[in-house]
């Protein structure tokens, strides 16, 4: 499909991306946060590409601009750009009424209007299903007991050695890195990233793009098909890869100057986190019997996440409760426990794990639906335009 920018579009996201940025700055100028894996990332964890703005006082200032923009995009002529714009800026708005005006929104709101997703709860026979699904391949392999039993086996078979993190991770790397090339994203063809174990941190795994690192929890346990899952989601055909095109295409002006900020907890969250969800299945990493019992477990932690969010944000449950959650749906030992619960329960982040689940469910929807033969055509369409959940699926037919 075409997907055009008009001359229009350049200067009104040039106006986002400068008024993102001074909400930003703001931000960070009143912020008092005790977590400093997500307090060093403020509103705009990466900026791509240098942009030139002026400090903000007050918050109403870029209120008033973000209506302005919303306005004019009402009228753009490119109907999925616009579209997604509409979202995004509705969502930025939110985000600012919330971090600046601290109101008080009630948490399904929050997760429906900033990321633009369903805000529902997973339930308890999708639970069910997940675990009856997961339960049938363990069993395919041969595996006993309880389903908390057949899965730690699993695990204790498939762990790899802490000792021996760094070199898999820079071989899965360099393999990744390969095969995205071959099905045609060679902006990346220069970039090498650095595998880089760290401890008490709130997160499995991190890409740090403008450093050139891959950050690795190395207080929780990997298995080897875990951490092929932690490189395609953080670097090829993941993060690093998604954020490599889009610097290049805005730098060459190719696309507008709003891809060029990776905004927290926006209409576009979700899509970040759901190509790089999504980057196991663009590699075909995802054939194998084991890769499979993998995907589920990691489907049970993903879910597990965004229904514990809700417990304890929307239901009000006790932290204990959640935890519990999360060992005995999850099947997380202590150290994962605690570093997810760190997640969920920070004040700004308490919403963003549905991006994870949403988006991934986003990007398969529109990635199972294409013809091979147009799968490039898709990649393009992916990741050298910004997208939200809803946009991303007006690439296929209709029915």
């Amino acid at each position: 499909m075409k997907y055009k920018y008009s001359p229009e579009d350049f200067k009104l996201a040039e106006r986002y991306a400068q008024t993102v940025l001074r909400m930003d700055g703001l931000y960070r100028k009143n912020l008092a946060d005790g977590e400093t894996s997500f307090s060093s990332e403020g509103l705009v964890p990466v900026i791509l590409t240098k942009i030139e703005y002026k400090p903000l006082e007050n918050w109403m200032e870029a209120k008033e601009t973000l209506k302005g923009l919303y306005d004019k995009y009402k009228t753009l002529e490119n109907d999925v750009r616009r579209n997604y714009m509409s979202e995004q800026i509705a969502s930025t708005m939110l985000l600012g009424e919330w971090v600046f005006e601290k109101n008080d929104y009630e948490y399904r709101y929050l997760v429906q209007n900033l990321l633009q997703v369903d805000p529902n709860p997973v339930t308890e026979n999708q639970r069910n299903m997940l675990h009856a699904k997961l339960g049938m391949l363990l069993s395919n392999k041969n595996y006993k007991g309880s389903l908390k039993e057949k899965v730690k086996a699993w695990q204790k078979e498939h762990i790899v050695n802490k000792d021996s993190v760094g070199t898999v991770l820079k071989d899965l790397i360099n393999a990744a890195k390969d095969q995205t090339i071959e099905f045609g994203i060679n902006e990346i063809a220069d970039i090498n990233i650095e595998p880089i174990v760290v401890h008490d941190v709130p997160y499995g795994a991190y890409i740090d793009f403008l450093g050139n690192q891959m950050l690795i929890n190395g207080d929780l346990d990997h298995t080897y098909e875990d951490l092929k899952h932690l490189i395609t989601h953080e670097t090829f055909p993941g993060h690093a890869a998604h954020m490599e095109v889009r610097r290049q295409r805005v730098e060459a002006g190719d696309v507008p100057l709003d891809a060029a900020l990776v905004i927290t907890n926006t209409a576009s969250s979700s899509i970040f986190e759901g190509i790089a969800d999504n980057g196991g299945r663009f590699l075909e990493w995802d054939k194998a019997l084991d890769d499979q019992i993998n995907e589920l477990i990691q489907a049970t932690k993903s879910l597990a996440s965004y229904a514990g969010a809700h417990m304890l944000h929307e239901e009000n449950k006790d932290a204990d409760v959640v935890k519990e959650f999360f060992r005995e749906f999850a099947f997380m030992n202590e150290a994962a426990v605690n570093s997810r619960f760190r997640f969920i329960s920070h004040k700004f982040r308490k919403t963003f794990m549905y991006s994870y689940w949403r988006g991934n469910e986003a990007v398969y929807k529109a990635y199972k639906n294409v013809p091979k033969e147009k799968f490039p055509e898709f990649i393009n369409y992916l990741y050298c335009n910004m997208h939200s959940a809803n946009t991303v699926n007006q690439f296929n037919k209709i029915f």
